[in-house]
C-alpha cells in the first residue's frame, strides 16, 4: 500500500497487535508478528495519539492543520503520505 492509496474519507486507526511504551518522550511502538520496532516523536507521535480512535484521514489533517502552523495543503499531503507508510509498515489498518 502506498501513501497514494490514502484518501482524506479512508477511515484509519492503530492496529491492534502493536505493544507500545513511551521512552523519553518519544513513542515506541513494536510488532510481535513482524518483528519490527518503530520511534515516533514529534508530530509523528502526534498523530499516534489522534489515532487512539477510529478516525477519517480528512479530518485528522483539519486537526493537524488547526494544531500546526504551515500551509494547509502542505500539512495534508504530508499527513497522508505519513498515514501511508504507517499503513505499510502494519501500524495502522484502514476502513
Amino acid at each position: 500500500m502506498s501513501a497514494s492509496t490514502i484518501s482524506k474519507q479512508a477511515i484509519v486507526a492503530r492496529a491492534p497487535d502493536l505493544l507500545m511504551v513511551e521512552v523519553d518522550g518519544e513513542t515506541v511502538l513494536m510488532s510481535v508478528a513482524k518483528g519490527s520496532y518503530f520511534g515516533l516523536a514529534k508530530t509523528a507521535r502526534d498523530i499516534w495519539v489522534r489515532l487512539a480512535a477510529k478516525t477519517r484521514a480528512g479530518d485528522l489533517c483539519a486537526q493537524l492543520e488547526a494544531a500546526y502552523d504551515g500551509e494547509p495543503e502542505r500539512i495534508e499531503a504530508e499527513t497522508l503520505e505519513f498515514l501511508g507508510k504507517m499503513a505499510t509498515a502494519g501500524l495502522i489498518t484502514i476502513d
